[in-house]
């Protein structure tokens, strides 16, 4: 739809329409085909100005045609795909991936599996409604902090040999180093 550079006035049959069908949660593009004298943003506008709501279970759709060509590149590849995957097989931003699929994520796809890295394991996507495999421990998390005082306390028993430069002094006063 181009720009309009007139307002429309909204009739009292338009705007019962338009309370009907906004607040039965039928989208702005459904309710722009049945009122053709306004826009999408007409109508939005005039939904606000109405203050009229959506049913309590709306979920605001997100139209994607790239969602149509990442749903296709999976079911084509017939096991899961990481995001990088899927951006390869599709030419789709990574950044657009990630969204789409985390906004279908538990609904439509889910992680079926995690990719060992060096760094952050990369999730693997597949097509369905199931929860998602639990992500594996990073790096950081596998990595214990110490706590200074745990020998000291008795919790633990202080390491065994010697772990980097061990340099042997003499601890009496009366011994010198000779330099």
């Amino acid at each position: 739809m181009g720009a309009r550079t007139t307002y429309e006035s909204w009739t009292n049959a338009e705007e019962t329409t338009l309370r009907r069908l906004y607040e039965a949660g039928v989208e702005v593009r459904d309710i722009v085909s049945a009122i053709p004298r306004h826009n999408e943003d007409g109508v939005r506008s005039r939904a606000y100005y109405l203050e009229l709501r959506r049913p309590a279970d709306y979920v605001r759709p997100h139209y994607s045609e790239n969602w149509e060509r990442i749903e296709k590149a999976m079911l084509a590849a017939g096991e899961g795909m990481t995001a990088d995957q899927i951006t390869a097989a599709t030419g789709i931003h990574t950044s657009a991936v990630y969204k789409l699929l985390n906004h279908r994520r538990g609904r439509i796809a889910y992680v079926c599996d995690w990719l060992p890295r060096v760094k952050k394991p990369a999730a693997i996507w597949a097509l369905g409604a199931l929860p998602d495999v639990p992500a594996p421990p990073t790096y950081r998390q596998k990595r214990k902090q110490a706590n200074p005082f745990a020998i000291a306390a008795g919790l633990v028993q202080p390491p065994v040999g010697f772990s980097g430069r061990v340099f042997a002094q003499p601890m009496d006063v009366s011994d010198e180093v000779a330099a």
